[in-house]
């Protein structure tokens, strides 16, 4: 490294300063540097160099450590240079990476990258992968998922702790191979360099710059480029940024000199570090011992410590990160990263950036903690489980208040405190980072054990877990609705899940079956809730109106409990518990039961909305296994190890239905209103079907549970794939087994995407198969699942059509269909003791008692579930001979003494036994003691009247009430009331199914058959009972409700027809003179409105409605047999583009005002499109209909396009279109017509001077409405009539032209009513100097052709002005042909439409004798011309008309004749060949002719011999024959002629017209002249299949405004260009219109759809509004990903791509019922 070396990088040295003994070895330096070819080393003298360079002023210059605060390191150029050793960049990075032998990838991202991961590689669930690693690596028919990433990663390829290494890239896919050692001396520069721009970093971060980007920036920067560079430079980074020594040396560098601010550091590092200390952790346990103060020892130490105190800068944690790939540094970070932990939950509390601290946290620890080897050898040496643990129960700790959860008597028990949920460490996930550690931890099966096994820690960790019991507790509000509804519920169920559950789930799952594990923690969860149960004080009393929805400690306890019996042979006497600690643990979870009845009821309606969500969170599909099922598993606790007498009486009291079951008095719990104790009673008769018949956490088959979870889903509604995956992914409790596809399978079938009839779009989605209904459905299970009501009877509901369907019931109130008893496992065979209970019997009995005798307030549903239980009695019944209890009583029982209602235990014998009276208390309270009956009063009806209850107000007074009713007769007349006829004998089902389908009546009968199967004495006492005459209950009955609901509706219809008659009493007086006026020929309309056909008067105008939009739709065609894809939207020339050039090119020939008045068929304006729904309605009716909206818009005179819907058909209008007297076209011929120009000439022109009317202000408004969205020149009047022929020519034309693209039958319709409404329209623009009615002249020949030269001069107004005449040749024969028809009065007949095609014909074909002369030798043109001259007998021959046409263009010089040499190749042209070529140049035309024709005349038989397929094809001779025909331009059907109409001096002069326009630019005229080329449909871009294509190609692509990637990147599916979604940086500056909205007005004239590439979605943007259309791609499931949430490969739907091309084609977004929105030009 020589001076001049030196000086080139910068550096300017002067010899005196360098020692003698350093410039003897410079030479010597500069002879060691070698060129790329070999390795480079450096001698020892470079090491005197550098340790010379701090003495050079020059270098000191570059400021590595400053001296003030305000220096600054910016020449990083120079720094570079030197790391380089004086090679280029380039240069040194190749010749270092030939020693990299690292092969992990490591490229670290921030939040919002795209990622993948494939789990079908993964070791560890959190692993990702780069785009570039995924798409070079081989997952093909992997389980992989696009990303955005939430809060930053990095790239695991090359890492096979993470990923399995099928899964590495070919890049990283190589194993580690032996490398050539790194040269000693390569690397002298950055090891000198390196440590003290590491010194600067902290330096600068010590005087409080790192809050300033512009002082660490561009030096984090630099040293992350410096990691990027090569591994070998990377490592030259850890070493200095882990080494103790250079630490300590670069810190004595500093202190050993006078530098102040080096002091000034100091202070501040000494100062913030004491600050900074960890928490007193002892104080949480004495278990935890860690230092409270901290020592760094590295610069790692100490820039981790100031990138903790700085709330994590993006820069430098990106920098840390992508050092990783180093495996000792990864190590040292990892054990700094732990010591510096709990620092980290101390700024998480009082940072005000949570969301990016959180995150950028959460981007370091999942780096680490995610690879199993190095997260266990942290927790075997560095305390990680210690200081996790520790950490968040700190976190907790510090959010404590008093738990609101009511005690029975305050004055005694404890107190409970839980974590404050609106606390901003629990609002703001504060403790997010830490909860998602301890959940990456426990993923792993070595810690969880470990954890599992520490008991000291299990106890910190329920201790903590026991501060989330009770949390949020909801008090139902009595008087008042609550004012202000807080989200806390939000934040409570977030940290649960997040904090608590999660964790037990990886804990459970990695437990291994281990007894030893799940017995540590049941033993420290029962612990744990017997103090619980203490604190809050629980006991016999039921505390209301308040609930808790978060009892984590509850299902730890449950969760592990079930797990410990199923699969480590656990029993309930392995608990050191008593039975008390059940009746504790069951309060809560039946609390929460009862509440969700209670909530869905509308009994909290006044404590908000809040409480209905909250329903929601907890019955969520995703979450049941977290919540609901454990919950459901201490509720079957307490039925197997408590008193079932009590239990029942329990649930009873929770659900306040205990009242109910009090038969002497008719009372009701003062809570409750009828509906809602009916409410209550259902509720709690499904908990004990619940809790009876749920199998989950029972022992069921994980295969079943798969099978029933899925069907469970299909039954609520039809469901995607991925809602079905994901929700068993999340319920592993529900369904363990991996093969759910099979499963889905075996119980579904699938049906692709579809579309509605309303072009709705519907995804593929999976419905249930018929033997799933009838095999697994359970009404009880979907009650269990269901989040409201709705759900529940939306799966009843299912099931009875699909019942229906299948012919297996024709009952319109269909029962649920409850499924049979399934046995649990031996070790829950104590729950069948509920089914043996008297007290359950008594429940049942009643039910049905009510039903029968009650005051309505026992429903068919009550009694559905009621009769289910009883069917359960019979399924456990295991000796149907059963000993009869000793207790006989045939006295009279007492209400809630249920023991002593029946005389077994057994469902059989009860069944039988007679209920003779039942003793009751006037008071509700129990009458226990045989003292306290003195008085009896007999009460001999069924139900005691209300009246009887009031009289008897001693507490020693009761009532005795005769029932006489056994449960078989209260069967039987259950029956009788609910079926049309009694029971007969011979009803009863000898063999019956296993689930009854079907209404009431055929279940009781069901249950009835089993009973009789099963003992003779209850057959007996049946058919004794049908013998027994019986009192007949009426059945038909009729619901009151639908009686009041028809005579509603037939006094509303009374009152409607009223409403119409007045309106047309109002509105429609006609005197009948005025009606007689009206002549039969006239047209009679119909109004939509008022219902009166009528004809369109001016007293009484009809309008039809209409819709009209700018649009550029048919510009956006391509040439034929072209195709425009994504890649290259440019490649061909579209059909806009090529009119806008025409347009400028005869503009600057002609000038503007005489292009746009002229027909020349091209304009620079949108086109216009119009629709109509064919409905016609009065002007007076439509005005009244418009202010019936509401809208005070509708009020103002404004010429504005105000959209509102047609009053018969909801299609959008914005729009009339006036109609005529007349209809269209008359098919009847007029006298003296014939196809004589001469007469047809003079009878249009004379109509055409007779067609203006006096203006009308009504008629305008069509007109009004075309103009306010076109942009003419500011020159042209209003009432220009030239002008606006064009403008409704150019939209007549359009509307033709798309008819003929496409076919459309609605088109066809719409075509002569819109004809019509143009036509009436243009009567009212005065004619006056119209050129129209001057080329009608010239081309009939009614003006000379020597007075055609002076033609357009002779108008005068400066308005119409032009310098240039524009010639017949360069108009548009189809534009000019729609001009003369638009001016002829209607009807049209047959002859005026001939004589009009006839002349624009000729005009056609002149042209194509002009092309055909470009094919014609000089020679063979003279040639004809000679011909024509020996044969001048016959001057109207095809032969002397092209012989003229020869003339003219030969004296202008139009077109460039062939020479001998290239035509000699030629065919020979004859007369027929001549004729041939000019009929195929008009096929185009012929076509245009034959199809319009039909549309005016609407003839039968027109288009049979011109078909619309291939429209765009040349038609063959037959066609052309049979065309030219039907049109009457030949009288000869031999067709062996082509008679052109003009004469010989006219088609002359026509051509002599661009003569002068030939001396300025003949390529101008002769491009003007020649549009023959043909363009096909219009289509939208085209898109690759796969959308991964598309993401990737658009992923980094730089908008062409901003030059920056977008962050919402957009593509015009018109015209594939990128555009930032509502990017502010590519807004207009003047108009401060985003790029969207404007590239909507420029492209699609206003119209356009886009597509969302992030999103997958496509945007619809139709002027000032905008709505989303939905989603094109979809996966192999036919299933839509918003947002690339899922990220599975998606791939384009054609079918939808083709109904967005169609919509789009024919403008009928508004047909398919979009939900539009104001986007105010942001978009």
């Amino acid at each position: 490294m020589s001076i001049d070396l030196l000086k080139e990088l910068g550096i300017f040295f002067k010899e005196e300063l360098l020692s003698d003994r350093s410039k003897e070895y410079v030479d010597d330096v500069t002879s060691t540097v070698v060129g790329i070819g070999g390795p480079i080393t450096f001698s020892v003298p470079v090491r005197i160099l550098l340790n010379c360079l701090p003495n050079v002023k020059p270098f000191r210059n570059l400021k590595l450590l400053p001296y003030k605060k305000e220096d600054s390191l910016n020449n990083f150029d120079i720094i570079h240079g030197i790391i380089c050793g004086g090679l280029k960049a380039e240069e040194f990075q190749v010749l270092l990476r030939k020693y990299d032998s690292s092969s992990v990838c490591g490229l670290v991202w921030t939040a919002n990258f795209v990622a993948y991961r494939c789990k079908t590689c993964a070791c560890s669930s959190c692993m990702a992968l780069c785009a570039e690693c995924f798409l070079s690596g081989n997952h093909e028919g992997h389980d992989f998922n696009m990303f955005k990433s939430q809060a930053g990663g990095a790239c695991d390829c090359g890492d096979p702790n993470v990923l399995k290494e099928e899964g590495f890239c070919k890049k990283h896919r190589s194993k580690f191979k032996e490398v050539t050692p790194v040269p000693p001396d390569l690397l002298v520069p950055a090891e000198y360099i390196i440590p003290r721009l590491l010194l600067r970093l902290i330096i600068v971060a010590r005087v409080g710059f790192l809050n300033k980007d512009s002082y660490y920036e561009p030096l984090v920067s630099y040293l992350q480029k410096l990691c990027l560079f090569s591994e070998v430079m990377r490592s030259a980074v850890t070493r200095a940024i882990l080494s103790p020594d250079v630490y300590s040396e670069m810190k004595s560098s500093c202190a050993d000199k006078e530098n102040d601010l080096w002091r000034t550091c100091q202070a501040t590092y000494e100062e913030k570090l004491s600050k900074l200390e960890s928490p007193p952790m002892d104080a949480i346990d004495p278990y935890f011992n860690f230092p409270r103060h901290i020592v760094h020892n590295s610069f790692l130490d100490e820039i981790l410590f100031w990138t903790v105190k700085h709330f994590f800068p993006t820069s430098i944690v990106t920098w840390l990160l992508n050092m990783l790939p180093d495996s000792q540094y990864k190590i040292e970070f990892s054990a700094s990263f732990l010591r510096h932990y709990t620092r980290i939950a101390l700024c998480l509390m009082t940072t005000d950036q949570a969301e990016a601290v959180t995150n950028s946290v959460v981007h370091i620890s999942v780096q680490l903690l995610s690879n199993e080897k190095l997260a266990l050898d942290l927790a075997e040496n560095n305390q990680l489980l210690d200081i996790l643990i520790a950490t968040f129960a700190y976190l907790i700790g510090c959010v404590l208040e008093e738990c609101l959860l009511t005690p029975n008597d305050s004055s005694s028990g404890g107190y409970h405190f839980v974590a404050n949920a609106s606390h901003k460490v629990i609002k703001d996930n504060c403790y997010w980072p830490t909860a998602s550690d301890l959940a990456n931890i426990f993923n792993h099966k070595t810690i969880a054990a470990k954890f599992l096994e520490s008991k000291p820690l299990l106890k910190v960790w329920i201790d903590t877990i026991s501060k989330m019991t009770g949390m949020n507790v909801n008090t139902r509000m009595l008087d008042e609705h609550v004012v202000y509804e807080n989200q806390v519920f939000y934040s409570s169920f977030t940290l649960e899940i997040e904090s608590a559950l999660i964790q037990m789930i990886f804990l459970l799952n990695n437990a291994d079956n281990n007894r030893k594990l799940l017995v540590n923690m049941l033993e420290v969860c029962s612990e744990a809730l017997i103090d619980f149960a203490s604190a809050v004080n629980i006991g016999e009393k039921v505390v209301r109106d308040q609930v808790s929805f978060h009892l984590p400690l509850h299902r730890y306890f449950s969760t592990f409990l079930s797990t410990a019996i199923a699969k480590c042979n656990y029993s309930f006497v392995d608990l050191p518990v008593d039975l008390d600690f059940y009746r504790k643990v069951l309060y809560h979870p039946l609390q929460i039961m009862a509440c969700i009845v209670e909530i869905n009821s509308k009994m909290w309606v006044r404590s908000g909305k809040s409480m209905l969500l909250q329903v929601s969170a907890y019955l969520q599909s995703h979450f049941t296994y977290l919540f609901v099922d454990p919950d459901v598993f201490i509720l079957q606790l307490g039925a197997i190890t408590l008193e079932p007498d009590w239990f029942i009486l329990r649930v009873l009291d929770f659900f306040s239905v205990k009242e109910f079951f009090q038969l002497g008095v008719d009372a009701r719990n003062p809570r409750l209103s009828s509906a809602t104790e009916s409410d209550m009673l259902y509720g709690a008769l499904m908990l004990f079907g619940v809790i009876l018949t749920n199998r989950i956490q029972l022992g069921m088959d994980s295969s079943q549970a798969t099978k029933l979870e899925l069907l469970t889903l299909l039954s609520f509604s039809d469901c995607t794939h991925s809602q079905l995956t994901e929700s068993l992914e999340r319920n592993r409790l529900a369904a363990h087994s991996n093969d759910e596809e099979k499963f889905l399978s075996e119980i579904a079938v699938y049906n692709p995407p579809s579309f509605q009839s309303d072009s709705t779009m519907k995804q593929g989605m999976y419905v249930p198969k018929k033997s799933a209904w009838l095999q697994l459905f359970d009404p009880i299970h979907s009650y269990l699942r269901s989040c409201s009501r709705g759900d529940y009877r939306s799966s009843i509901s299912r099931f009875s059509k699909f019942a229906f369907s299948e012919r297996l019931t024709f009952s319109e109130d269909l029962w649920p269909p409850y499924r049979p008893y399934v046995p649990p496992m031996k070790q829950y065979q104590q729950l069948e003791k509920i089914f043996a209970s008297k007290a359950f019997h008594a429940v049942i009995y009643i039910v049905f008692y009510k039903f029968l005798y009650g005051k309505d307030s026992v429903c068919e549903d009550i009694l559905g579930i009621a009769l289910h239980l009883l069917s359960l009695c019979l399924d456990t019944v295991h000796n149907v001979e059963t000993q009869v209890s000793q207790l006989k009583f045939d006295g009279p029982v007492r209400d809630y003494n249920y023991f002593n209602w029946f005389r077994s235990n057994n469902i059989l014998v009860n069944c039988v036994h007679e209920i003779k009276e039942v003793i009751s208390s006037t008071s509700s309270r129990e009458v226990s003691s045989p003292e306290e009956q003195d008085v009896f009063v007999t009460v001999p009806s069924k139900m005691m009247p209300s009246s009887a209850s009031t009289s008897l107000t001693s507490r020693k007074k009761h009532d005795v009430l005769c029932i006489h009713e056994d449960l078989i007769s209260l069967l039987v007349k259950s029956y009788n009331k609910l079926a049309p006829l009694p029971l007969q004998s011979n009803q009863l089902e000898l063999s019956p199914a296993e689930v009854p389908i079907g209404n009431g009546p055929k279940n009781i009968i069901h249950v009835l058959s089993r009973i009789a199967l099963m003992s003779e004495l209850c057959k007996e006492r049946m058919l004794q009972l049908m013998q027994a005459p019986s009192p007949v209950v009426s059945s038909s009955r009729i619901s009151e409700k639908r009686l009041r609901a028809k005579e509603r509706q037939q006094k509303l219809m009374a009152d409607f027809a009223l409403r119409q008659k007045a309106f047309l009493d109002t509105n429609l007086e006609m005197d009948e003179d005025e009606q007689e006026d009206v002549t039969d020929s006239a047209k009679q309309y119909f109004c939509i409105i008022c219902g009166v056909a009528a004809a369109s008067t001016s007293e009484l105008p009809f309008v039809m409605t209409a819709f009209i939009q700018p649009s550029k739709v048919l510009g956006c065609r391509v040439p034929l047999n072209c195709s425009r894809s994504i890649s290259n939207p440019t490649e061909h020339m579209l059909a806009s583009e090529k009119e806008s050039y025409l347009y400028e090119c005869a503009e600057t020939l002609f000038g503007a005002n005489v292009v746009a008045q002229s027909a020349f068929g091209c304009s620079k304006s949108p086109s216009v499109v119009l629709q109509t729904c064919l409905h016609c309605v009065h002007t007076k009716c439509l005005q009244s209909y418009r202010a019936s909206l509401n809208n005070p818009q509708f009020a103002l005179p404004s010429y504005e396009l105000i959209e509102y819907d047609c009053p018969l058909c909801r299609k959008l209008i914005n729009s009339t279109l006036p109609l005529s007297q007349h209809e269209l076209a008359s098919q009847p011929c007029r006298k003296k017509q014939s196809l004589d120009l001469s007469y047809n000439t003079h009878y249009i022109e004379e109509a055409m001077l007779r067609f203006t009317q006096p203006s009308d202000d009504l008629h305008i408004d069509s007109l009004v409405k075309i103009f306010s969205i076109i942009s003419v020149p500011s020159t042209f009047e209003f009432a220009d009539h030239s002008l606006w022929t064009q403008i409704l020519s150019k939209v007549a034309k359009d509307y033709f032209t798309m008819f003929i693209l496409n076919g459309n039958t609605p088109q066809k319709q719409g075509f002569a009513p819109m004809f019509q409404a143009f036509n009436v329209s243009l009567q009212y623009l005065s004619r006056e100097d119209s050129n129209i009615l001057k080329f009608w002249r010239v081309l009939s020949g009614v003006e000379s052709p020597s007075l055609y030269v002076s033609f357009f001069v002779i108008l005068k107004k400066p308005v119409l002005s032009f310098r240039n005449q524009f010639p017949f040749l360069l108009m548009d024969p189809f534009t000019l042909l729609f001009n003369f028809l638009l001016n002829v009065p209607m009807p049209i007949d047959i002859g005026t439409f001939t004589c009009i095609s006839r002349l624009v014909f000729s005009l056609a074909q002149v042209k194509a004798m002009i092309f055909l002369c470009e094919q014609l030798p000089l020679d063979e043109q003279n040639a004809w011309v000679e011909t024509a001259s020996k044969n001048s007998s016959n001057a109207h021959t095809s032969t002397q008309k092209f012989a003229t046409v020869i003339k003219a263009v030969q004296e202008i010089g139009l077109v460039d004749s062939p020479t001998n040499e290239v035509a000699i190749c030629g065919s020979i042209w004859t007369e027929k060949s001549i004729e041939d070529f000019i009929l195929n140049e008009c096929s185009h035309l012929i076509r245009e002719l034959v199809l319009l024709k039909d549309l005016i005349f609407q003839s039968s038989s027109s288009t049979a011999s011109v078909s619309l397929q291939d429209q765009c094809e040349p038609l063959n001779e037959e066609q052309i024959k049979n065309g030219l025909q039907f049109l009457g331009l030949f009288e000869e059907a031999s067709f062996t002629k082509c008679e052109i109409a003009f004469s010989s001096g006219l088609t002359w002069s026509l051509i002599h017209q661009v003569k002068k326009q030939l001396q300025r630019s003949k390529s101008n005229v002769k491009f003007l002249m020649d549009r023959r080329e043909k363009y096909g449909t219009p289509h939208l871009i085209q898109l690759p299949n796969e959308f991964s294509e598309l993401f990737q190609m658009y992923r980094f692509r730089k908008c062409s405004v901003c030059g920056t990637a977008p962050t919402n990147p957009t593509v015009c599916l018109v015209c594939g260009n990128l555009l930032c979604l509502q990017g502010k940086c590519c807004r207009n500056r003047e108009t401060s219109i985003y790029e969207c909205c404007e590239h909507a007005i420029s492209c699609g004239g206003g119209v356009i759809p886009i597509l969302w590439i992030s999103s997958t979605q496509v945007i619809l943007i139709r002027g000032s509004k905008s709505s989303i259309w939905g989603h094109l791609h979809l996966d192999a499931f036919g299933e839509e990903d918003k947002d690339l949430r899922r990220g599975k490969p998606l791939h384009l739907s054609k079918e939808r791509y083709g109904l967005l091309q169609n919509q789009w084609m024919y403008h009928s977004y508004d047909a398919s019922r979009f939900k539009w929105f104001l986007h105010s030009n942001r978009l």
